[in-house]
């Protein structure tokens, strides 16, 4: 899927995403399971403590190119 955040549900590509997405799965050893604030897909990055990390990897560099324009 490409890097942005206005996915349209409507399409069965990202309608397909987001099921697969919602499905129960564990995050990896290490890490800890993270809903993105901004597109509300969940996530894996490591432990909290050590990782403020609150978007998804597409949802961050979207902000990184905003925050560079």
């Amino acid at each position: 899927m490409p890097n942005r955040t206005n996915y349209d549900r409507r399409n069965p590509v990202v309608a397909r995403a987001h099921a697969v997405n919602e499905q129960p799965w564990k995050p990896l050893s290490g890490h800890v399971k993270r809903r993105c604030t901004r597109c509300g897909f969940w996530f894996s990055s490591p432990d909290r403590s050590r990782n403020p990390q609150l978007a998804c990897q597409d949802c961050e560099i979207e902000l990184l190119r905003e925050r560079q324009r």
